[in-house]
């Protein structure tokens, strides 16, 4: 589900809410006052496995995980002529 910030045109209070696409198109009230909210314009939030500092492994892993597919398609390509 995709998160939206909302901001108050009245109090200037700032909402981060989870709703589905379908709901969209529904207003939002705010907290603080009960005005309508208008939403945000913000930049979409990625996490790429192995470069999430909660998992500082995942980096090692992604490396480690790549020199092993490496050395298979060297091999295979040694053997077989091909990478795979």
């Amino acid at each position: 589900m995709p998160q939206y910030v909302f901001k108050c045109s009245v109090c200037d209070a700032i909402a981060e809410l989870y709703r589905a696409m379908k709901d969209r198109a529904n207003p939002v009230q705010c907290r603080e006052c009960g005005e309508p909210m208008r939403q945000q314009l913000t930049l979409p939030s990625l996490i790429i496995d192995g470069t999430d500092p909660a998992f500082p492994t995942a980096a090692g892993k992604w490396v480690r995980d790549r020199m092993r597919r490496m050395d298979k398609e060297k091999k295979n390509m040694a053997e077989h002529g091909t990478y795979k």
